[in-house]
């Protein structure tokens, strides 16, 4: 899955990603330079165990690429420190609900405002970079940042303590995946945002920022258009990358597939009904390949009991007239209906 991007990003190309990430590496590299002039940095180290920390550091990295595939990216190395940023995606099963505070036409005073919710089941990512010093793991932690576009910098940075949290309790370990799995599982949890995410104007916001902490809010409203975006987008690629039961010849196929776009092509439409008994209504249901009929001539008869044949209609290839039970024409729609509701993502 592919890191998200703004719309106020597109503007400035493909290189707006990398200069971002490019900043990041400078900024981590200027955080090991101050713990080294401030002392917090050992200078030296013998040489066995900066061998050691070097084999770990290689060992986890390949551990790393091979867990988070193309959530992780390997950024250029510099005096040949190991400096990656990973993607870390929410777990929200069930979707969650998010509440941004809005506020009425260009007015931005406390009583304008107001609370849209809707919800989401797919989250935008938080970015953890990584700068992983000689001295890690024997000593020192990797030096990180974590970058979020629609958290704000207090949130952001309860989160880089609690990754520090995290590192003294596992002093001298490889702690990267410790904290992937942290911010993964109960990032969330620790934000207070179990029943639902709220999203603030950043005055609302009061606290501590950590310099870590690389987040800015520069409209609730462009975040939150930003999140339903987002989520459109990756429930898309998740339709199409899945698996569905064809409702015209009951195979499972991938959304791609010529049979499951056959589907579309599915119309009913009601005909008058006077020259027939008062108790059924007319259905001309038309279907976009012949391959279909002997599937839609059974499924129409099982409705019907049955009692009458589907009749071709001359002159309209792939297209049947026939006549239902009254109250039966919701049960006629619901053979297609809702896969193409499903479907109507498809550009």
């Amino acid at each position: 899955m592919e890191s998200p991007k703004r719309d106020d990003d597109e503007s400035h190309g493909e290189a707006a990603p990398a200069a971002a990430a490019s900043g990041l590496q400078l900024l981590l590299h200027e955080m090991l330079l101050r713990a080294r002039w401030e002392g917090e940095e050992p200078d030296l180290l013998p040489d066995e165990q900066l061998r050691s920390n070097d084999q770990l550091q290689q060992d986890e990295m390949l551990a790393l690429e091979a867990i988070y595939g193309d959530n992780i990216g390997i950024l250029s190395a510099k005096d040949g420190l190991q400096c990656f940023q990973v993607h870390v995606h929410w777990e929200i099963p069930d979707g969650i609900s998010i509440s941004a505070e809005l506020s009425r036409g260009d007015n931005h005073d406390q009583n304008s405002r107001f609370f849209d919710t809707f919800s989401v089941q797919h989250l935008a990512p938080i970015s953890l970079t990584c700068l992983m010093p000689p001295s890690y793991p024997s000593h020192r932690a990797p030096y990180f940042t974590l970058s979020s576009q629609w958290l704000d910098a207090v949130k952001v940075s309860s989160l880089c303590l609690m990754l520090d949290t995290i590192w003294t309790q596992h002093l001298g370990q490889e702690v990267i995946y410790g904290w992937v799995q942290w911010l993964q599982s109960s990032a969330l949890s620790h934000l207070g945002f179990d029943d639902g995410i709220l999203i603030q104007h950043p005055d609302s916001m009061m606290g501590p920022v950590n310099v870590r902490a690389v987040a800015e809010i520069a409209s609730v409203e462009s975040v939150a258009q930003w999140l339903i975006s987002y989520n459109e987008e990756q429930c898309h690629e998740s339709f199409l990358s899945g698996l569905h039961d064809c409702m015209i010849c009951f195979t499972e196929y991938a959304a791609s597939r010529k049979c499951f776009v056959l589907l579309f092509d599915v119309h009913i439409v009601v005909l008058p009904s006077h020259e027939y008994q008062a108790a059924t209504t007319c259905y001309a249901v038309t279907v976009g390949d012949r391959s279909a009929m002997a599937v839609a001539r059974q499924r129409i008869m099982a409705i019907q009991d049955g009692k009458q044949q589907p009749y071709v209609l001359l002159g309209m290839p792939g297209s049947l007239l026939c006549t239902v039970p009254r109250g039966g024409a919701e049960e006629l729609r619901a053979l297609w209906s809702p896969r193409m509701q499903a479907a109507q993502c498809r550009p």
